[in-house]
Formats: structure tokens, sequence, C-alpha cells
């Protein structure tokens, strides 16, 4: 299923989401290599969770994908 939710941390390439719909945390969730410099605390974004546990962010959720070029 696909989600939204608000970055709680970031540990490497993971994090921890603060799901929008129950309030709840998402541990682990992956966060891919073309938005791991604009993936942060605070931000909010678009991620899906699989029944296997695993789970991808798919985007931020204003669009950006290379906050550099500000």
């Amino acid at each position: 299923m696909v989600y939204k939710g608000v970055v709680a941390s970031v540990s490497g390439n993971k994090a921890r989401i603060i799901a929008d719909s129950s309030g709840l945390s998402v541990p682990d969730i992956v966060i891919p290599q073309n938005l791991d410099k604009v993936i942060s605390k605070g931000v909010s974004v678009i991620y899906c969770k699989f029944p296997d546990g695993e789970g991808v962010i798919l985007s931020r959720t204003d669009g950006e994908v290379n906050v550099a070029d500000r």
C-alpha cells in the first residue's frame, strides 16, 4: 500500500516515519539513493509498505529531488 507520513529520523539508508493516517511509527523504510540528499527529519514523504514488512520512500510530497540547486 501507499501512504503519506513525516520522517521522524534517518539512520544510514533507512528512515523511521510517522504515518499521517495513524500517527504510528513505521521503522526501517528504505531511502532510495536518488533521494538520500533530500530526505531528513521533518520532511513529508510518500512511501509504500509491503506485507512482508519491507518498505521504500517513493517521493517527497513537495516533489523536490534536488534541493541543492536552489
